[in-house]
């Protein structure tokens, strides 16, 4: 079976056994959500999503057609900072310098982490939001 990259990020986040540790419980499954996360979810969570289709590679005369690298954008959610933070910095340890063939045959070149986190609060989730960038060369 073949895997698209948003699948192969869900399934490499989904193997983490640390993330899944505080992103899953037998009532809700694993809160791991591509795009856009379910109305009433339960914290903590993680979403993910890509900004920014993957640049090409051009030479001076032509466009060859083949991409470079794709912008991911992880948000960890949590009722509290601390939480969300935590939740972030283990995402990125399972993401930073990544190699190597995935779920699905995606191979990675390599994943930087492209961002420092950026922390936000929405009142009217009352939830914490952090969010890191990372780049992905396949």
């Amino acid at each position: 079976m073949t895997y698209t990259l948003g699948e192969t990020i869900y399934w490499k986040l989904r193997d983490d056994e640390a993330i899944v540790h505080v992103a899953y419980s037998l009532a809700t499954g694993y809160r791991i959500y591509p795009v856009k996360m379910p109305d009433n979810v339960v914290y903590p969570a993680i979403s993910f999503q890509f900004i920014g289709g993957a640049s090409r590679i051009h030479t001076m005369g032509s466009d060859t057609g083949n991409p470079s690298g794709t912008r991911l954008q992880i948000s960890a959610w949590a009722e509290t900072l601390t939480e969300a933070r935590a939740l972030q910095e283990l995402v990125r340890l399972e993401m930073q310098d990544t190699t190597g063939t995935y779920a699905g045959g995606v191979t990675f070149q390599r994943i930087f982490t492209e961002s420092e986190p950026i922390e936000l609060y929405s009142d009217s989730a009352e939830v914490y939001q952090v969010i890191r960038d990372y780049l992905i060369w396949v």
